[in-house]
Order: structure tokens, then sequence, then C-alpha cells
């Protein structure tokens, strides 16, 4: 059996993606509600070259997303302004220079794996998305739309019935209230898996390697650092209070444009790794929602992190730990608590008055979330800042709970 599930759409918002590479063109995204002619694919294999299936472009938005013929992804950008359906990198560009930015993203989200050639990935067989946000010279591209790339796969998953993992390895300083709401949409409209880089240290000449970074370090987005080997955080990469899930970030070889490899660094490596790594997760729990996801790889990651980076200034600043593939797969899901009530009582009085003195008993109702984990052996502490309160019971065990059940 091999891992992962070609339902699961594992998104490039980047470069544009080098779809035909020999060890991605079988894991790239079949949009089928753009078949028109309904044989079951929107790339077929002609003349010795990978092609868009011509039956399928029929100028329509046949899907409902907002978008026409888009077979495999979108390009938000195009290459004169006008966006189109080739979300690939432009032709004669370096076939390893800034442009293979997105193909390299590509490989580590869900390259081939086992299939004796180039690079295994976390993502075995989900599906990769390619959505092209750049413009710019030839020989450097820069992320001109890279929200409405977010929005685009978002989009594209819902409308097709499913939700997209979306990982960005990019991004910059300053917060705006726009993409914080184009990310509040994407997260709790369309359900989508926010991943992103937390940034690569210095980059800006702030002389500092911890600020915020966006759209990492938005709400309702992972934001991931980079470490070396062995678990090391070598000094160069972005550490923040935002930052969520730390990675492997260092010598990472991946894809490159023209059926190439090459191994680069960066948060832009550790950030498509887990998101990959989120994709595997949700390819053996397909009825899990983006909530459940989130939690599970940020609870089930390796805090030997801080272990081994013991420096002060690093403490909580690399995220919950290192993304654990083996614990996020092996953990049963955890429950989630909602407080939904609570009320006291004071015995031998009626008037509802507390007076020095008295003892007051304290009633809490919880609530396990529907869909959610089984929690077993609750407990409930309770403590106080007061030097006049005196608790009598200050430990209680709870009744385990089901899903969707409630415990008093």
């Amino acid at each position: 059996e091999i891992p992962g599930n070609k339902n699961i759409l594992l998104a490039s918002v980047d470069t544009g993606v080098d779809w035909d590479h020999i060890d991605l063109i079988n894991n790239i995204w079949n949009n089928l509600g753009e078949d028109a002619n309904g044989n079951g694919v929107t790339l077929i294999f002609e003349d010795g070259n990978w092609i868009y299936d011509p039956g399928d472009l029929n100028g329509q938005d046949d899907d409902g997303n907002g978008y026409v013929d888009d077979l495999i992804g979108w390009d938000c950008a195009g290459y004169s302004g006008l966006q189109d359906n080739i979300p690939s990198p432009p032709s004669n560009v370096s076939s390893g220079g800034t442009w293979a930015h997105g193909t390299h993203v590509a490989g580590l989200l869900s390259a081939s794996t086992n299939n004796n050639s180039g690079i295994a990935s976390i993502g075995f067989n989900c599906s990769i998305m390619s959505v092209k946000v750049s413009t710019g010279e030839q020989s450097y591209p820069y992320i001109t739309h890279g929200y409405e790339g977010i929005l685009y796969a978002a989009r594209a998953g819902y409308y097709n019935n499913n939700f997209t993992i979306i990982n960005n390895s990019w991004g910059g300083i300053g917060y705006n209230q726009y993409e914080q709401s184009v990310i509040d949409v994407v997260h709790n409209d369309y359900g989508a898996v926010i991943v992103a880089a937390a940034g690569n240290g210095d980059e800006f000449g702030f002389g500092t390697d911890e600020f915020a970074h966006y759209p990492s370090s938005y709400d309702h987005v992972i934001s991931v650092c980079a470490m070396g080997n062995a678990d090391n955080w070598n000094h160069w990469a972005t550490y923040h209070e935002s930052v969520d899930l730390a990675s492997p970030g260092e010598g990472i070889r991946s894809t490159k444009i023209n059926n190439g490899y090459t191994s680069w660094s960066g948060s832009s490596m550790a950030s498509p790794i887990a998101a990959g790594t989120i994709g595997l997760l949700r390819s053996y729990n397909i009825d899990w929602n983006n909530e459940m996801l989130e939690t599970m790889i940020l609870a089930t990651a390796d805090p030997i992190i801080y272990q081994i980076n013991d420096e002060n200034y690093l403490q909580g600043k690399l995220g919950t730990g290192r993304v654990d593939a083996l614990r996020a797969l092996s953990t049963d899901l955890f429950p989630k608590f909602e407080l939904v009530g609570s009320d006291f009582f004071i015995p031998n009085n009626n008037d509802g008055i507390i007076y020095p003195g008295d003892n007051i008993e304290i009633i809490v109702i919880l609530f396990n979330q529907e869909n959610w984990g089984i929690a077993t052996n609750v407990t409930g502490t309770l403590s106080t800042d007061s030097n006049d309160i005196n608790i009598i019971n200050p430990i209680i065990n709870f009744n385990d709970a089901l899903s969707g059940m409630p415990i008093l």
C-alpha cells in the first residue's frame, strides 16, 4: 500500500511549477471538475510530451469556482498582467535559478515516491496544485499576487468537494488587515490549511533574526521555521513568538526545472516539508477538518529542539517542536473541550450573597466537541491568586468524555 491519497490537494503558491518534470508529473493535480470530455484526466501524453487534454479546453468554468479551464491550477500573475491557466515558470529561464523556487517546493510537497527516480517526498502520492503568483524579469521573479493565489487554491479545493493545504514559501514584513481578512476567509469559509515560511533571518538588514513575518505571522497560518541537521538551529533562520512549528530546512534536495535536482536551504524548504506531512496525516484521516489537522501536527511535534538549542532567547520561539510524521500518524485525535457553563452554590445561605467564612461549591460543565477524540481520565484543578480564599478540594476527577458529550 502506497501512503498518501490523490484526493489530498497540496498547493505550491509560488513561482509556478515545471509540472511535466519526471518526478512530479504523476502527482500533478488533474482538476476533474474541468474534465469536459469525461475521460478522467485533464493531462494526456501525446507525441512524446505531456499536454493539456484538448477535449477539456472549452473556454468554460465547468466546476463553478470562478476560473476558466484551470486544468491543473492557475497563474494569478500572468506574463503580461492577465491571469491564465498556465501556472508554470516562463520558458528560457535558468533551470536552477529563482524561477525554479516553486518547482523545488512542489517536489518537497509531493514528488513521486518509490519510483526509482530522483527524490522521495513526505506527501508520497498526494496531488500537487500549481498556483503561480510571480512576475518579474527572467533572472528574478517577485511575489506579486500571493494572496490572490491563496484564495484561488482555497476556492479550487472547495469547489471540488475538498479543501487545500496551501504552502507559501515567501513573505515579508508589515501587517495588513486586508491580507489577514483573506486568510480568515480561506481558513474559516473554505476550510483550508495555510502553511508559510517564517523567514530566513536577517534578510532585510535589521540586524536581528527575531521579527514577525507575513503571511506566516497572521492568525490561522502555521508558521514554520527552519532547522539544520540533528535538530540544530544554526543561527541564521527567523525565530519569533508567532512561529508554530520547526522543520528541516538545510541542504534539502528537491526538483528543479527541466527534470533536474538541486539542494537549497531556507524556511522555504522547511515549510513544504511540514505541509506535506499535514497532507500525509490527512490521507490517513480523510474526515478530519483543518482545525483537527492543525491541532495534531502542532501537538505531536517533538520538543527536543529546546533541549538541543537551549539559548534562553529561543525558548518558545521555534514553535511547539520539530514536525514529527510518525507521532502525528500514531497519536489518537485529541479531545477539544469547551466551557459551556459554570455556577456556584452556597450551602445554608438562601440570599445568594457571599459572606466572609462561607463555603462555596463551584459547578463546571465541559463539552467535548463533536467528532473530536475521546477524553479519558479527565482531571480539573482549581486555583486562586487571592490570599483570602482557601480551596478545600482543589482537584476533581471527571468522568471520561466521549465525542459530543458533556462532563460535569
